[in-house]
């Protein structure tokens, strides 16, 4: 079977699982804007966010760490078996550390952003979203794709049911809603735990345990820095927009948000197919086709899905999220989705600091992007609003991405033409945010 029709084929498993719990919670959206308030849904999406935070936090970024051994190392299931078990064992140490820690300071009410309760039902979902994780992370990388699909889409399918049952059958309330994602989540990490039963069971120390695990160390910390960056783009656009104006801004700007990664989202799912192909033939010359051909799709599939949502923004939004409040501001959906493609786009072009061992670049190009971010957001913030905010994030993410692109390139005759590419769609766009925004009151599909 060739590389491309084995990425295409993991890709198409990926893609039914990810397109069913992505339904789920886009199915969701619609149901909560239009029973919860504006307030009250920038608290539903503080949530979510600050448990992938958290969880970019506890995962310590073994996962990245832990494929790339992984990827040697398919034919030791001993191995496999030590990799897998003591990374989890790690993170859910690590874990309880922080719950412990941060539950000293509920206990003295010292808490903030949320209630006290929501701050428990937070660190329990987390927790056990984090086994599963590391269970489909660990599945996806040795080849067993349809596990690593069952188990993403079972998790997400409890916690969605059973929450929608206690909102429509017990209590119309976002903390009933929110109770079920825990306990979806808790379903979830026992199915995962008993599908890897085997691996666990046969957990033991192998030889030069020690060299491997502070390889392991080596590896998987940088990413940590890095993927906490990330999370902090979004995170700290909500904390700006909290700071500059008020929590019903914050929940608009969080619904546009989650709807603008939806482009981000379906890329991603077609990508995470063939990134394992990559990591595991980029020496070859068929890998190294593909590789090229993916980064110039992947452009190719942004500019387009730009457009598109530029002519389609505002029924989109009228779909998601029903209320004028929301509708007022649909001009934004096509910037903020080109920002997370281009902020995305690292997880393909980042391939060569993966294997050239040089994950700490990835850490200073985001912290770069993440405090031009910051500056802009709060200077263009304070002059134009939510406008300025969102504008602040595409600058940050057009100057990471070239970056990214010229530094990781595994064959550097591609450089120049891959950073062109990078470069003419970034002016392009920039000519469109700048149509939309100076004729937004005149521009009839978005207002």
């Amino acid at each position: 079977m060739s590389l491309f029709k084995q990425g295409f084929r993991d890709s198409s498993i990926y893609m039914l699982a990810s397109l069913f719990v992505h339904s789920l919670t886009l199915i969701v959206i619609p149901i909560l804007t239009r029973i919860l308030s504006v307030e009250q849904f920038a608290i539903y999406d503080l949530f979510l966010l600050s448990s992938t935070f958290l969880m970019a936090i506890f995962v310590l970024g073994m996962d990245s760490g832990l494929a790339i051994l992984l990827a040697e190392s398919l034919s030791n299931k001993k191995k496999l078996s030590f990799l897998f078990v003591f990374t989890l064992i790690v993170n859910i140490i690590f874990t309880v550390i922080i719950w412990l820690i941060f539950g000293l300071f509920l206990h003295l009410d010292f808490f903030i952003l949320f209630s006290k309760e929501i701050w428990h039902l937070l660190f329990t979902y987390t927790f056990f979203s984090l086994i599963t994780y590391n269970v489909f992370n660990f599945v996806r990388w040795i080849g067993k794709v349809k596990q690593a699909a069952l188990i993403q889409g079972l998790s997400a399918l409890f916690g969605v049911i059973i929450g929608l049952t206690l909102v429509f059958f017990v209590k119309t309330a976002l903390i009933y809603y929110l109770i079920g994602l825990v306990i979806g989540s808790v379903i979830g990490a026992l199915l995962s735990l008993f599908i890897v039963r085997d691996y666990i069971i046969n957990f033991s120390f192998i030889p030069n345990w020690k060299k491997l695990v502070k390889e392991l160390f080596d590896l998987s910390l940088p990413y940590m820095p890095s993927y906490i960056g990330n999370y902090l783009f979004q995170f700290t656009d909500r904390m700006i927009v909290l700071y500059l104006l008020d929590m019903k801004s914050v929940g608009i700007y969080a619904l546009i948000a989650r709807v603008a990664t939806i482009p981000s989202f379906l890329v991603h799912i077609t990508a995470a197919g063939f990134y394992p192909i990559m990591m595991k033939n980029y020496s070859s010359s068929d890998g190294a086709h593909l590789i090229r051909m993916i980064f110039k799709y992947y452009f190719i599939i942004l500019i387009l899905a730009f457009i598109f949502l530029i002519f389609t923004s505002n029924w989109i939004i009228i779909l998601f999220g029903g209320n004028e409040e929301y509708i007022n501001h649909s001009y934004l959906l096509a910037i903020l989705s080109a920002s997370v493609l281009f902020m995305q786009s690292f997880r393909l072009t980042g391939i060569g600091f993966n294997v050239a061992r040089k994950t700490i670049w990835i850490l200073y190009i985001t912290y770069f992007a993440l405090f031009i971010n910051l500056l802009l957001s709060y200077l263009l913030g304070q002059v134009w609003g939510l406008d300025g905010i969102v504008f602040a994030t595409l600058i940050a993410s057009f100057l990471s991405t070239p970056t990214t692109t010229i530094n990781s390139s595994i064959n550097r005759c591609d450089t120049c033409c891959e950073a062109r590419i990078v470069q003419g769609i970034q002016k392009d766009i920039s000519v469109w945010v700048v149509v939309i925004h100076d004729g937004d009151d005149e521009f009839s599909v978005s207002k």
